[in-house]
């Protein structure tokens, strides 16, 4: 299946996506057995329509990320002029708050578990809501980081920031 990437961008990125699952779903498999165990497995095996709710969790924790920043930058508002307010909001959504990493990296990882569940349960990808809200909030580039650096080492997904709005 072949798609434009400016026309449909989802179609274009799950074609990409699939490409590399061919190769790679043994590999993500291994690498979700030594970082969390049988549990990656368990939801992988699940109803296919379990991927819609992962998809929302993750993006819950990839915007946990901003609301941290947000909290930071709020906390600081009541004694700053408007010049010191901006600037406390632009470092609190580009320098990364303690704790936010891993709001990111469990973000990703449930992202890759939806991508492979639809893919498990033959779902086409250009349906699976994971894929389709990496795309639509991230852009298409990033399904493709997801799935590489899923079959590695998971550190490597927190790294995998959400770019602040």
């Amino acid at each position: 299946m072949w798609s434009d990437a400016h026309g449909d961008p989802v179609g274009f990125a799950a074609s990409q996506a699939a490409s590399i699952m061919v190769v790679s779903m043994e590999r993500i498999n291994q690498s979700a057995r030594r970082q969390v165990g049988s549990s990656f497995d368990l939801v992988v095996s699940q109803p296919a329509a379990r991927c819609h709710y992962l998809a929302k969790m993750a993006r819950a924790m990839l915007n946990g990320r901003n609301v941290v920043g947000r909290l930071a930058a709020t906390a600081f508002e009541s004694s700053a002029d408007d010049h010191e307010t901006g600037l406390v909001n632009a470092l609190a959504r580009r320098i990364p708050l303690p704790g936010t990493s891993e709001l990111v990296l469990v973000g990703r990882v449930l992202q890759l578990a939806g991508i492979c569940l639809c893919r498990t349960n033959s779902i086409p990808l250009s349906q699976c809501p994971c894929l389709i809200d990496i795309v639509e909030v991230d852009g298409r580039r990033l399904v493709t980081s997801v799935l590489s650096q899923g079959k590695s080492d998971w550190r490597s997904l927190a790294e995998l920031v959400p770019v602040p709005a």
